[in-house]
This record gives structure tokens, C-alpha cells and sequence, in this order.
């Protein structure tokens, strides 16, 4: 099962996405602030982070920033935004920064999940795609598994 972290300041938005995503079969984990989302990011290792743009203190965009920053480990972990900012330049902003995705509020439960799916989805692709180019070169080089 896929772990999900949300990062928004407004608790009622938190709850909603945890209920869309719990009951589309994900583990959800949640965050009020970016300083507290950095450390359950740390601490749980999330296969997924949603991170709101507009929090007190640090914003979501400083999140992205300092995560690429500081943990390279963290940058195959899909990260999606979540702002009531609409404009495009925000979006691009948001895209510019390393975001994989830019949800606009209000949030729509579909859509939501359909994102986290489809992202979930492509970063299993890639890992199968990494494997096959694995064995593919295991043959090319005539290695014997001992």
C-alpha cells in the first residue's frame, strides 16, 4: 500500500484529502506545517507527498526547495501542489521549482486520486523500465549470478 503525505495548514482540507485517499486504498500521513512535513518526510519516507503552497512560515514552495536541496535521495518521491493560487504563473512557478503536479483548490476528490494514481503509476514504470535495463545489460556483459 502507497503512502501518502499531505502538508496544508488548514486542518478541514487535510481531513478531506485523507478521507478521498484512504478510500481509494492509500496510507495517508499528514502535516500542519513544511517544517513538521520535511520531518515526517524524513521519517517515513513517503512514496508521495501533496504539499499545500501557501502555509505560514514556510511556504510550500521553500518545502520543494530545501527537500531537493538537502535530501537527494527524496527526489524520485513525486511531489504534487495544492494552492488556491490558479493563476498560471504560479503553476509555472510551482513546475519550475521540481514539482510533478499542480492541483488547483478546491480540490476535487476524482481528480485527486486519479493524480496520485497516475503519478504512483509512472514511478513504477520507471523502476520496471530501470530492471529491465538492468538484466539487458547483466546479458550484454555476459554476467554469471553466482
Amino acid at each position: 500500500m502507497a503512502c501518502v503525505l499531505v502538508i496544508d495548514d488548514d486542518r478541514w482540507i487535510r481531513e478531506a484529502v485523507r478521507a478521498a485517499l484512504v478510500r481509494a486504498g492509500y496510507a495517508v500521513l499528514d502535516a500542519a506545517d513544511g517544517r513538521a512535513g520535511l520531518d515526517a518526510i524524513r521519517e517515513h519516507r513517503p512514496d508521495l507527498i501533496l504539499c499545500d503552497v501557501m502555509m505560514p512560515g514556510m511556504d510550500g514552495y521553500e518545502v520543494l526547495s530545501k527537500l531537493l536541496k538537502t535530501h537527494e535521495v527524496f527526489r524520485q518521491v513525486p511531489f504534487i501542489f495544492m494552492s488556491g493560487l490558479t493563476d498560471q504563473r504560479s503553476q509555472a512557478v510551482g513546475k519550475n521549482l521540481g514539482a510533478d503536479d499542480y492541483l488547483t483548490k478546491p480540490l476535487d476528490a476524482g481528480l485527486l486520486v486519479a493524480t496520485v494514481k497516475a503519478r504512483l503509476r509512472q514511478i513504477e514504470r520507471l523502476a520496471d523500465a530501470g530492471t529491465r535495463d538492468m538484466m539487458q545489460l547483466y546479458k550484454t556483459l555476459d554476467v554469471r549470478w553466482v
